[in-house]
């Protein structure tokens, strides 16, 4: 096999980008970042306190999505910097995944009574975007209660739920969002 210095150079950062990965996550799930976003969580004194930093939590989520975005249309998505902005956002989105945990767990779902649409929709975004099913389990848990209490409405409820379910439904497909409760029910309870 024959490679060149254009090959060997995009294996070069596909090595770089997995050992940085690597690293990040591997601190995350070791709880490196549990005491910080425990004591963010406690200095919240408030319910300007918590807008704000639900706000923050809204706004770094649309950052890196939107900065990633710009970056994979100037660049080759296979880039590094695609591939950093990538990894960016995905750390981003775990250690907000827990801040949204620890604020739930807290204060309650955030309602948009008390803080406001833009604040009460970071707990949506970012348990939306999270990764992996144990994630999105978790995340449904939340989501169904907050629907339940009508924190969230119908049509967010219904936006995840849809994509929980993607490897079960096909994307056209006519459900009420009580069968799609259902359908989520049941594959939750067989994992």
């Amino acid at each position: 096999m024959e490679f060149t210095k254009q090959s060997l150079q995009f294996q070069l950062k596909k090595v770089i980008f997995t050992i940085i990965f690597c690293v990040h996550f591997g601190a995350h799930s070791q709880g490196v970042f549990d005491s910080e976003i425990s004591l963010e969580i406690c200095q919240l004194t408030n319910d300007s306190l918590r807008q704000n930093y639900l706000e923050g939590i809204h706004d770094k989520d649309q950052y890196y999505r939107n900065y990633r975005k710009e970056l994979m249309d100037s660049l080759n998505p296979n880039s590094i910097e695609v591939s950093c902005a990538s990894l960016d956002m995905m750390l981003n989105d775990v250690l907000n995944f827990k801040r949204i945990i620890c604020f739930v767990d807290q204060f309650g779902y955030p309602s948009s009574e008390i803080y406001g649409d833009y604040a009460s929709d970071a707990a949506w975004l970012v348990l939306h975007h999270n990764y992996g099913m144990p994630y999105r389990y978790l995340g449904y848990s939340i989501l169904k209660n907050a629907w339940v209490s009508n924190k969230i409405n119908s049509d967010k409820f219904d936006f995840y739920l849809r994509a929980l379910l993607k490897n079960y439904i096909q994307a056209d497909e006519e459900f009420t969002l009580q069968k799609l409760v259902e359908m989520a029910d049941f594959h939750i309870n067989q994992k």
